[in-house]
Protein backbone atom coordinates (compact mmCIF):
# COMPACT_ATOMS: atom_id res chain seq x y z
CA UNK A 1 0.00 0.00 0.00
CA UNK A 2 0.84 3.71 -0.30
CA UNK A 3 0.38 6.76 1.25
CA UNK A 4 -1.50 8.07 -1.54
CA UNK A 5 -4.03 4.97 -0.75
CA UNK A 6 -3.66 6.33 3.09
CA UNK A 7 -4.46 9.25 2.39
CA UNK A 8 -7.56 8.29 -0.20
CA UNK A 9 -9.17 6.69 3.09
CA UNK A 10 -8.48 9.53 5.12
CA UNK A 11 -9.95 12.14 3.26
CA UNK A 12 -13.05 13.37 2.57
CA UNK A 13 -15.82 14.16 5.01
CA UNK A 14 -14.90 14.58 8.49
CA UNK A 15 -14.16 11.42 9.92
CA UNK A 16 -13.77 10.01 13.73
CA UNK A 17 -10.66 8.54 14.25
CA UNK A 18 -8.55 6.98 17.11
CA UNK A 19 -5.31 7.17 17.07
CA UNK A 20 -2.76 4.01 18.76
CA UNK A 21 0.48 3.29 19.25
CA UNK A 22 2.65 0.60 21.22
CA UNK A 23 2.70 0.16 24.61
CA UNK A 24 6.04 1.04 26.57
CA UNK A 25 6.01 4.21 24.20
CA UNK A 26 9.52 5.85 23.21
CA UNK A 27 9.92 8.77 21.48
CA UNK A 28 8.96 7.86 18.13
CA UNK A 29 5.98 6.18 19.25
CA UNK A 30 4.81 9.42 21.46
CA UNK A 31 6.26 11.87 18.70
CA UNK A 32 4.43 9.50 15.75
CA UNK A 33 0.85 9.84 17.08
CA UNK A 34 0.72 12.99 18.58
CA UNK A 35 2.05 14.51 15.20
CA UNK A 36 -0.42 12.05 12.96
CA UNK A 37 -3.15 13.73 15.52
CA UNK A 38 -2.73 16.79 15.01
CA UNK A 39 -2.25 16.33 11.26
CA UNK A 40 -5.88 14.84 11.04
CA UNK A 41 -7.58 17.35 13.15
CA UNK A 42 -5.94 20.02 11.72
CA UNK A 43 -7.99 17.86 7.89
CA UNK A 44 -11.30 18.85 10.30
CA UNK A 45 -11.38 15.17 11.73
CA UNK A 46 -12.52 13.98 15.29
CA UNK A 47 -9.38 12.24 16.45
CA UNK A 48 -8.85 10.42 20.09
CA UNK A 49 -5.68 9.46 21.44
CA UNK A 50 -5.56 6.28 22.80
CA UNK A 51 -3.17 3.92 24.53
CA UNK A 52 -3.34 1.05 26.04
CA UNK A 53 -0.95 2.50 29.14
CA UNK A 54 -3.43 5.45 29.79
CA UNK A 55 -4.31 7.62 30.35
CA UNK A 56 -1.61 10.22 29.94
CA UNK A 57 2.08 9.49 28.90
CA UNK A 58 5.23 8.53 30.43
CA UNK A 59 6.43 12.05 32.30
CA UNK A 60 9.86 12.21 29.89
CA UNK A 61 7.28 12.13 26.72
CA UNK A 62 3.98 13.85 28.24
CA UNK A 63 5.98 17.33 27.54
CA UNK A 64 5.20 17.07 23.85
CA UNK A 65 1.33 16.97 25.00
CA UNK A 66 0.12 20.73 24.56
CA UNK A 67 -2.72 22.34 27.06
CA UNK A 68 -5.65 20.56 26.38
CA UNK A 69 -4.44 17.50 24.90
CA UNK A 70 -5.24 14.25 26.15
CA UNK A 71 -4.64 10.44 25.57
CA UNK A 72 -6.84 8.07 27.05
CA UNK A 73 -7.61 4.94 27.87
CA UNK A 74 -10.21 1.99 28.47
CA UNK A 75 -13.36 1.11 26.34
CA UNK A 76 -13.83 3.53 23.42
CA UNK A 77 -17.48 4.52 23.43
CA UNK A 78 -18.44 5.28 20.38
CA UNK A 79 -15.89 2.85 18.63
CA UNK A 80 -18.86 2.15 16.22
CA UNK A 81 -18.32 5.17 14.69
CA UNK A 82 -14.83 5.45 14.77
CA UNK A 83 -11.37 4.26 12.51
CA UNK A 84 -8.18 3.21 13.83
CA UNK A 85 -4.39 4.18 12.48
CA UNK A 86 -1.95 2.63 14.12
CA UNK A 87 1.66 4.33 14.00
CA UNK A 88 4.95 2.02 14.88
CA UNK A 89 3.45 -0.38 16.23
CA UNK A 90 4.74 -3.75 14.66
CA UNK A 91 2.07 -6.07 16.17
CA UNK A 92 -1.58 -5.71 17.46
CA UNK A 93 0.11 -7.52 20.60
CA UNK A 94 1.72 -4.35 21.54
CA UNK A 95 -1.43 -2.15 21.16
CA UNK A 96 -3.55 -3.96 23.26
CA UNK A 97 -4.12 -7.63 24.56
CA UNK A 98 -7.83 -7.83 23.36
CA UNK A 99 -8.87 -7.18 19.45
CA UNK A 100 -7.74 -4.35 17.94
CA UNK A 101 -10.93 -3.96 16.45
CA UNK A 102 -12.60 -2.87 20.01
CA UNK A 103 -11.28 0.71 19.08
CA UNK A 104 -12.67 0.81 16.02
CA UNK A 105 -12.57 -0.19 12.06
CA UNK A 106 -11.28 -0.83 10.09
CA UNK A 107 -7.60 -0.35 10.74
CA UNK A 108 -4.89 1.41 9.21
CA UNK A 109 -1.34 0.19 10.13
CA UNK A 110 1.38 2.86 9.77
CA UNK A 111 4.89 1.44 10.34
CA UNK A 112 8.52 0.91 9.62
CA UNK A 113 9.28 -2.26 11.21
CA UNK A 114 10.54 -4.93 8.57
CA UNK A 115 9.07 -7.59 10.76
CA UNK A 116 5.38 -6.36 10.74
CA UNK A 117 3.26 -8.95 9.50
CA UNK A 118 0.30 -6.51 8.35
CA UNK A 119 -1.61 -6.54 10.75
CA UNK A 120 -4.31 -3.72 9.87
CA UNK A 121 -7.14 -3.80 7.41
CA UNK A 122 -5.23 -1.27 5.24
CA UNK A 123 -0.91 -1.67 6.08
CA UNK A 124 1.58 1.30 4.56
CA UNK A 125 5.13 -0.77 6.02
CA UNK A 126 8.26 0.04 5.07
CA UNK A 127 11.10 -1.33 6.79
CA UNK A 128 13.42 0.63 4.79
CA UNK A 129 11.89 3.75 6.96
CA UNK A 130 14.13 5.17 9.53
CA UNK A 131 11.11 5.55 11.97
CA UNK A 132 7.63 5.64 12.30
CA UNK A 133 7.68 9.39 12.00
CA UNK A 134 8.93 9.71 8.63
CA UNK A 135 6.47 7.42 7.84
CA UNK A 136 3.90 9.82 8.86
CA UNK A 137 5.49 13.01 7.01
CA UNK A 138 4.58 10.90 3.93
CA UNK A 139 1.19 10.83 4.69
CA UNK A 140 0.93 14.25 5.17
CA UNK A 141 2.20 15.24 2.02
CA UNK A 142 -0.40 12.89 0.19
CA UNK A 143 -2.96 14.24 2.15
CA UNK A 144 -1.73 17.52 1.48
CA UNK A 145 -1.51 18.64 4.68
CA UNK A 146 0.46 21.93 6.39
CA UNK A 147 3.35 20.67 8.62
CA UNK A 148 3.65 23.65 10.74
CA UNK A 149 5.88 24.09 14.02
CA UNK A 150 2.93 22.16 16.23
CA UNK A 151 2.86 19.05 13.96
CA UNK A 152 7.03 19.45 13.47
CA UNK A 153 8.00 19.22 16.65
CA UNK A 154 6.47 15.65 17.42
CA UNK A 155 7.50 14.44 14.81
CA UNK A 156 10.82 15.47 14.96
CA UNK A 157 11.41 14.12 18.35
CA UNK A 158 10.27 10.66 16.86
CA UNK A 159 12.68 11.37 14.37
CA UNK A 160 16.18 12.00 16.27
CA UNK A 161 15.21 9.31 18.82
CA UNK A 162 14.92 6.08 16.19
CA UNK A 163 17.67 7.26 14.10
CA UNK A 164 19.83 7.67 17.62
CA UNK A 165 20.41 10.96 16.58
CA UNK A 166 20.92 10.15 12.91
CA UNK A 167 23.92 7.85 13.91
CA UNK A 168 21.83 4.34 12.84
CA UNK A 169 22.07 2.28 9.99
CA UNK A 170 18.53 2.86 9.05
CA UNK A 171 19.20 6.50 8.93
CA UNK A 172 18.82 7.59 4.83
CA UNK A 173 18.56 10.39 2.82
CA UNK A 174 14.90 10.49 3.65
CA UNK A 175 15.31 11.05 7.02
CA UNK A 176 17.64 13.94 6.99
CA UNK A 177 15.37 15.80 4.17
CA UNK A 178 12.46 15.24 6.47
CA UNK A 179 14.52 16.91 9.31
CA UNK A 180 15.60 19.72 7.36
CA UNK A 181 11.91 20.35 6.53
CA UNK A 182 10.83 20.17 10.00
CA UNK A 183 13.31 22.22 11.01
CA UNK A 184 12.06 24.76 8.45
CA UNK A 185 8.56 24.61 10.10
CA UNK A 186 10.38 26.02 13.32
CA UNK A 187 11.76 23.39 15.59
CA UNK A 188 14.66 24.34 17.39
CA UNK A 189 17.41 21.31 17.77
CA UNK A 190 19.34 22.65 20.23
CA UNK A 191 15.91 22.96 22.58
CA UNK A 192 14.59 19.30 21.62
CA UNK A 193 18.40 18.01 22.40
CA UNK A 194 18.72 19.12 25.66
CA UNK A 195 15.00 18.25 26.57
CA UNK A 196 15.37 14.65 25.43
CA UNK A 197 18.94 13.98 26.70
CA UNK A 198 20.50 16.39 29.04
CA UNK A 199 18.06 15.92 31.83
CA UNK A 200 19.41 12.78 33.03
CA UNK A 201 18.04 12.10 36.90
CA UNK A 202 20.62 11.81 39.45
CA UNK A 203 19.72 8.48 39.78
CA UNK A 204 20.24 7.34 36.56
CA UNK A 205 23.74 9.16 37.07
CA UNK A 206 24.77 7.28 39.95
CA UNK A 207 23.23 3.70 38.47
CA UNK A 208 26.21 4.17 35.94
CA UNK A 209 28.69 5.03 38.36
CA UNK A 210 27.77 1.95 40.42
CA UNK A 211 27.90 -0.26 36.75
CA UNK A 212 31.04 1.56 35.60
CA UNK A 213 32.85 0.33 38.93
CA UNK A 214 31.37 -3.20 38.55
CA UNK A 215 32.38 -3.38 35.22
CA UNK A 216 35.13 -6.18 33.81
CA UNK A 217 36.04 -5.83 30.44
CA UNK A 218 36.25 -9.04 27.79
CA UNK A 219 37.37 -9.82 24.16
CA UNK A 220 40.58 -8.17 24.44
CA UNK A 221 38.75 -5.18 25.75
CA UNK A 222 36.47 -4.69 22.79
CA UNK A 223 33.44 -5.53 25.46
CA UNK A 224 32.51 -4.32 29.08
CA UNK A 225 30.11 -5.73 30.77
CA UNK A 226 28.38 -4.97 34.39
CA UNK A 227 25.82 -6.15 35.93
CA UNK A 228 23.55 -4.19 38.38
CA UNK A 229 21.59 -5.62 41.41
CA UNK A 230 18.39 -4.82 43.03
CA UNK A 231 20.38 -2.98 45.88
CA UNK A 232 22.14 -1.26 43.41
CA UNK A 233 18.83 0.14 41.79
CA UNK A 234 17.54 1.00 45.32
CA UNK A 235 20.20 2.45 46.13
CA UNK A 236 20.69 4.53 42.88
CA UNK A 237 16.61 5.68 43.63
CA UNK A 238 16.80 4.50 39.44
CA UNK A 239 12.98 5.83 39.38
CA UNK A 240 13.14 5.67 35.01
CA UNK A 241 13.00 1.57 35.44
CA UNK A 242 10.52 1.10 37.72
CA UNK A 243 8.26 4.37 35.59
CA UNK A 244 9.06 2.88 32.38
CA UNK A 245 8.69 -0.96 32.72
CA UNK A 246 6.92 -1.86 36.02
CA UNK A 247 8.50 -4.27 36.98
CA UNK A 248 11.36 -5.67 39.52
CA UNK A 249 14.50 -5.26 38.01
CA UNK A 250 16.27 -8.99 37.89
CA UNK A 251 19.45 -8.17 36.09
CA UNK A 252 20.12 -4.07 34.32
CA UNK A 253 23.66 -4.55 32.67
CA UNK A 254 23.97 -1.20 31.25
CA UNK A 255 25.17 -0.84 27.56
CA UNK A 256 26.21 2.46 25.55
CA UNK A 257 25.43 2.29 21.66
CA UNK A 258 23.13 1.30 19.45
CA UNK A 259 20.88 -1.81 19.64
CA UNK A 260 22.11 -4.82 18.15
CA UNK A 261 19.97 -7.28 19.25
CA UNK A 262 16.43 -7.77 21.02
CA UNK A 263 14.54 -10.86 22.09
CA UNK A 264 11.57 -12.28 24.08
CA UNK A 265 12.91 -15.83 25.66
CA UNK A 266 10.20 -18.51 26.30
CA UNK A 267 9.47 -17.16 30.00
CA UNK A 268 7.99 -14.01 28.14
CA UNK A 269 11.10 -11.86 29.26
CA UNK A 270 12.48 -9.04 27.17
CA UNK A 271 16.25 -8.88 26.75
CA UNK A 272 18.26 -6.26 24.87
CA UNK A 273 21.89 -6.37 23.79
CA UNK A 274 23.88 -3.66 22.48
CA UNK A 275 27.94 -2.69 22.00
CA UNK A 276 30.32 -0.50 20.33
CA UNK A 277 32.39 0.56 22.34
CA UNK A 278 30.80 -0.97 25.67
CA UNK A 279 27.98 -3.49 25.67
CA UNK A 280 25.52 -4.58 28.03
CA UNK A 281 21.87 -6.34 28.64
CA UNK A 282 18.87 -5.50 30.39
CA UNK A 283 16.53 -7.93 31.82
CA UNK A 284 13.16 -7.21 33.51
CA UNK A 285 11.47 -10.15 35.61
CA UNK A 286 8.39 -10.50 34.41
CA UNK A 287 8.23 -8.19 31.48
CA UNK A 288 6.12 -10.32 28.66
CA UNK A 289 6.22 -7.52 26.37
CA UNK A 290 6.16 -8.79 22.87
CA UNK A 291 8.17 -6.81 20.95
CA UNK A 292 10.10 -9.02 19.11
CA UNK A 293 7.41 -12.08 18.89
CA UNK A 294 6.53 -12.60 15.58
CA UNK A 295 2.70 -11.73 15.41
CA UNK A 296 0.14 -13.40 12.84
CA UNK A 297 -2.71 -12.43 15.14
CA UNK A 298 -4.65 -11.42 12.13
CA UNK A 299 -8.30 -13.42 12.48
CA UNK A 300 -10.08 -10.49 12.99
CA UNK A 301 -9.55 -9.25 9.18
CA UNK A 302 -11.27 -11.16 6.38
CA UNK A 303 -9.40 -12.35 3.24
CA UNK A 304 -11.03 -9.31 1.52
CA UNK A 305 -9.67 -6.85 4.55
CA UNK A 306 -6.00 -7.80 4.46
CA UNK A 307 -5.13 -5.26 1.86
CA UNK A 308 -1.51 -4.80 1.70
CA UNK A 309 -1.13 -8.11 3.15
Amino acid sequence: MTADRVAELLSGPARKVVLTTHRKPDGDAAGSMIGMARILRGLGHDVVMWHVEGPGLPDHLAWMLAPGEEVVSGPVADRDERIVVSVDAATSHRVTDEDPCTLGEPIINIDHHHDNPLWGHFNLVDGSASSAAEMVVRVADALGAQIDGDVALPLYVGLVTDTGRFSYANTGAEAHAVAARLVEAGVEPAVVYRRLFEGVPAGDMRLVGRALAASRSELGGRFMVSVITDEDVAVSVHFLVARLFKARVDVFSIGFGPELLGFNDRNGTRWKLCALPIGGYVKFAGDADAASTPDRNTSHLSAAEKEGM
